[in-house]
């Protein structure tokens, strides 16, 4: 049996990257064939930065050309070694005309459903022909809300899905109303591999040792946040390490990792003393590893990461001002097992139930 995954890739996002490639494998280890539909990128295999695009987003990065294209290199590479990845649909229209053939299609996970994204079509998979079997695995929805002027466009889509997963709970009471099916709610595709598996892709970052760093990676950074990691400085004695492929120095560090691809990226946090992070992945990626974190959502969108925090008994991890206490403590690697092999098999359940449908 074979089956194509949608989601978000080739987007030189870590967590995108690699809940693309976990749920790759839990579909493998379930005994189907798997390949994930490359959809989102140009022609062109290498990202690269033009040194005639004098745009202000690029001028930050010209300084740091070759070390940030050695970071896109080795997110192409991942994709080469461990992603069974399709032909490049650069255009569109040409997965309408040319789909994958395969017998089942699954959306998801990561923000697949935000209805804000012009992607949203093909997340829906109208793409697919009506004879094929579609469903999602933890697809979220990135907003808190769903506009009603927005719902008949979900309700004309999910009238063709043979099964609906979703992230997050708030996801599921927004789409429950939208059809007769159960929606039901399951882990991030992370979850679904265990720490050794994550750890046998790991590549280590030259010049750092395990546990002599504080790891940030942060996608939304407080206004106070300087003075705070400042203080984390003196108070811990530790590097401050920051991960990201940008041109700009969002804060003060010791360490600026430009060129760290998903191997590197998984190697820094299982190595950091403690990791500090804005990131739905990057606390996924903590609380897998069993780091002390201090978790930073955006204080206007904290869902995703309170609800993730919250499936693990560690809500006391979110800091949102700059005199809140943080949990110095590890996090108990022995409940995030416990926690992590009931939400595998509920997956491997839905999962088999519709390929063993499908294969009769």
């Amino acid at each position: 049996m074979k089956v194509s995954i949608i989601t978000m890739t080739t987007t030189y996002n870590y967590g995108a990257t690699l809940q693309a490639y976990a749920l790759q494998e839990f579909v493998k280890k379930l005994g189907c064939k798997c390949d994930i539909i490359d959809h989102m990128s140009a022609p062109e295999k290498h990202r690269k930065i033009k040194l005639t695009d004098f745009s202000r987003e690029n001028i930050k990065k010209i300084p740091y050309k070759f070390m940030l294209e050695r970071g896109y290199r080795r997110f192409e590479d991942f994709y080469d070694q461990h992603m069974n990845m399709t032909e490049r649909y650069a255009h569109i229209e040409d997965l309408y005309t040319n789909p994958p053939q395969s017998d089942i299609f699954i959306s998801g996970s990561d923000q697949v459903w935000n209805y804000k994204d012009a992607k949203l079509d093909r997340f829906l998979l109208d793409f697919v022909p009506n004879e094929k079997t579609k469903i999602s695995y933890a697809a979220s929805m990135g907003n808190p809300t769903l506009p009603e002027d927005k719902k008949e466009r979900y309700i004309k889509s999910l009238s063709r899905f043979n099964a609906i997963s979703v992230r997050e709970q708030e996801a599921c009471n927004m789409i429950q109303p939208l059809t007769d099916q159960k929606v039901n709610v399951h882990c991030d595709p992370a979850f679904l591999l265990n720490v050794d598996e994550w750890r046998t892709l790991e590549n280590p970052v030259v010049g750092l040792n395990k546990d002599e760093y504080i790891l940030c990676y942060l996608l939304h950074t407080p206004s106070w946040f300087n003075k705070w990691i400042d203080n984390l400085r003196k108070k811990t004695s530790k590097k401050i390490v920051f991960i990201g492929l940008n041109g700009y120095r969002p804060i003060n560090c010791d360490v600026f990792v430009r060129d760290a691809g998903p191997k590197e990226f998984l190697w820094l946090i299982d190595n950091a003393a403690m990791v500090v992070s804005s990131s739905f992945h990057g606390n996924v990626f903590s609380i897998i590893f069993g780091k002390i974190l201090v978790s930073m959502p955006d204080i206007k969108r904290p869902d995703r990461i309170r609800n993730l925090l919250r499936m693990f008994g560690e809500e006391n991890r979110e800091v949102y001002d700059i005199d809140d206490n943080y949990n110095s403590l590890s996090i108990d690697c022995v409940k995030v097992d416990n926690v992590v092999k009931e939400e595998q098999q509920r997956s491997r359940i839905y999962l088999q139930s519709i390929f063993q449908t499908q294969s009769k």
